[in-house]
């Protein structure tokens, strides 16, 4: 009897379940979410049915009805769309024209002047009663320059998680600043013109005269004139991995090679005319002097940093920071030459000018840990789906770099001048200078970015 009733309850129960289990399933087929990196994705419906016997479809394709749905939307299973963003262009570029000023390149006081009657052993000499500077003696080349940069980018994905890119840009010279030009006939209430350094045999602060007078009488009568030239390209190429991404914001790392090259030079350069009928040499002899210092910079290192885009409608905000670490190459050098013509005679050329004589001329070179931290900002409007317009700021900061005015030893052994002789007695100054400091680049950027 107690067999009978167990085998009674088993069969009721098992009905029971089945009968609750076909139920469900038939209300309501069963979705699953499917989570990948880029969001969520529905997966095909699975459904169980019953025919007499239990009967199971595994991953049935998605119904009529939501296939065209998402077929009148115009997105599919597969379409760049289910990343969570809008397609997207798998290339890019940015063009843009550069204004950057730089820090200026700090060089000694290079041309000088005293007012008319001053005597001859204080005229042009720096810290005597008068004496002015013309050129130098601070910062030089901080204008701005003109420059262009380019940047070309892919990415490797429809839903732009990775991608490579390359950007390079170029500054040129600035407007002038470092160039200068004055003359003088060396009479009276003319201008007295002379170039100024340290005197090692005199113990003390020395002039070269360009233009001078004395009694009313001419000296001597010239010209003197400075040039500077500086370059400055950098090329990197970066790869960049998304790390969050809506519709308001986007923030990618960055990382990759960065090449830095810095290039300046400066020249400064006499003519010469000699007017003094008791000079040493005769009237009519001239001079053409010229010193030329240089300095070259190459860097090579790593790169990284964060990459911000704010959206809010048809406008970006972009914000980008970096460092760059690694090796600063360095070499400087000095050069000059003077050629002394008489009247009628051939001109005679002499290794060495005035701050360029034969015991600094040549060049060295030497390596310098460097720092390269950037920081840019960007404003950009969209203006169709494919092109947008772009304003903003960028700023530099290189930790290291030589200078042509790090290279000028003010210092001078007058024995070994070819006006003089040629022939080194005493200490050898000037010597080879090794100066370097650091240097920041700021400016204004205005371009437009296209997609394609």
């Amino acid at each position: 009897m107690a067999d009978r009733a167990f085998r009674i309850l088993a069969t009721a129960m098992a009905l029971a379940v089945l009968s609750l289990t076909n139920t469900s399933q038939a209300a309501s087929p069963v979705s699953r979410s499917v989570a990948d990196s880029y969001g969520t994705a529905t997966a095909p419906a699975l459904s169980i049915r019953s025919s007499g016997s239990a009967a199971m479809d595994l991953w049935n394709e998605e119904d009529e009805t939501s296939a065209t749905a998402s077929s009148a939307s115009g997105n599919s299973p597969n379409s760049c769309c289910a990343c969570g963003n809008w397609c997207a262009p798998n290339w890019y570029g940015q063009a843009d024209l550069l204004i950057w000023w730089f820090k200026g390149n700090q060089v000694p006081a290079l041309v000088t002047t005293s007012p008319d009657g001053t005597p001859r052993a204080q005229a042009g000499v720096l810290g005597e009663p008068g004496t002015e500077i013309l050129m130098g003696g601070s910062g030089i080349d901080d204008n701005y320059r003109p420059g262009v940069r380019l940047t070309v980018g892919r990415w490797l994905d429809d839903c732009q998680i990775n991608g490579l890119e390359a950007t390079w840009f170029s500054v040129g010279d600035g407007a002038n600043s470092g160039n200068f030009f004055a003359e003088s006939v060396g009479t009276p209430l003319s201008p007295i013109l002379a170039r100024p350094f340290y005197n090692i045999n005199l113990a003390r602060e020395d002039a070269q005269l360009v233009a001078f007078e004395e009694n009313g009488n001419g000296v001597i009568e010239g010209s003197v004139w400075t040039e500077t030239n500086s370059e400055l390209h950098s090329v990197a190429v970066l790869l960049r991995h998304n790390l969050s991404n809506d519709r308001y914001r986007r923030f990618d790392l960055v990382g990759g090679y960065r090449y830095l090259r810095f290039r300046e030079s400066l020249a400064i350069g006499e003519f010469l005319n000699s007017t003094d009928p008791g000079g040493v040499v005769p009237v009519g002899t001239t001079f053409g002097i010229r010193d030329e210092f240089t300095a070259e910079n190459d860097f090579h290192g790593g790169e990284f940093g964060l990459d911000t885009l704010l959206r809010r409608g048809c406008w970006d905000i972009n914000i980008l920071t970096k460092v760059a670490v690694g090796n600063m190459h360095q070499s400087g050098g000095a050069a000059g030459q003077t050629t002394i013509t008489t009247p009628g005679g051939v001109p005679l050329v002499n290794t060495g000018g005035l701050l360029a004589l034969p015991t600094n001329i040549g060049r060295s070179s030497w390596d310098e840990f460097a720092i390269i931290p950037e920081l840019a900002l960007n404003l950009r409007y969209r203006w169709s789906e494919r092109l947008s317009f772009a304003a903003g700021y960028s700023l530099l900061w290189v930790t290291d770099v030589a200078r042509s005015g790090g290279q000028i030893d003010r210092v001078v052994n007058t024995t070994q001048l070819p006006s003089e002789g040629g022939i080194l007695v005493g200490p050898a100054r000037p010597a080879p200078e090794f100066g370097h400091t650091d240097m920041w680049l700021q400016g204004l950027n205005l371009g437009a970015v296209f997609e394609f």
